[in-house]
């Protein structure tokens, strides 16, 4: 279990070293606007890795709103993840506020994202926590897929945390 973390911690760094060195490549002739859409909404599924805890499941819904301010804007998630064994915990419910840097590339419009919000675990009542990762989104038309790699954290000792991934699509 140990080792599993290690794995997502360095897939984590590598998905954000990859994220940072293409949002900061220039894109050229190719500027993007103020945001794509001013409001869109996701809904993502997949899986979450949690110490003690193994793989779980996460669905994921987002709500995103774009800024006057060029490749920023500003996203509410709500988040289940779920484990199936009672002693790791079981389930922690999420609602996170976040700010989103994203610069496109092509058809694809890879991001970085972080922020704070609630986390309720089971047993354990609400918690205050932050939240950091990577994701890349296709402009295929009005439907958007999307994959996401996210660390959860909400506990000062940072033994209460989760590594999701996520697929899904954005309207």
């Amino acid at each position: 279990m140990i080792r599993t973390t290690f794995i997502f911690r360095g897939i984590l760094g590598l998905a954000i070293g990859v994220a940072a060195v293409i949002c900061c490549a220039s894109a050229g002739a190719q500027q993007q606007q103020t945001s794509e859409r001013p409001v869109s909404f996701g809904i993502g599924l997949g899986v979450a890795a949690k110490p003690g805890g193994g793989l779980g499941s996460v669905g994921l819904g987002t709500l995103e709103f774009g800024t006057p301010w060029r490749n920023l804007d500003v996203r509410f998630d709500g988040a289940v993840m779920n484990w199936p064994d009672k002693i790791s915990g079981g389930r922690v419910t999420s609602l996170t506020g976040n700010l989103v840097y994203s610069r496109r590339v092509g058809v694809l419009v890879p991001y970085v994202l972080g922020g704070i919000g609630g986390y309720a675990q089971q047993g354990m009542g609400m918690s205050l926590g932050v939240n950091g990762g990577v994701g890349a989104r296709a402009t295929l038309g009005r439907v958007q897929p999307f994959i996401e790699l996210r660390e959860h954290v909400w506990s000062a000792d940072k033994t209460h945390r989760a590594t999701p991934f996520a697929i899904g699509f954005r309207f």
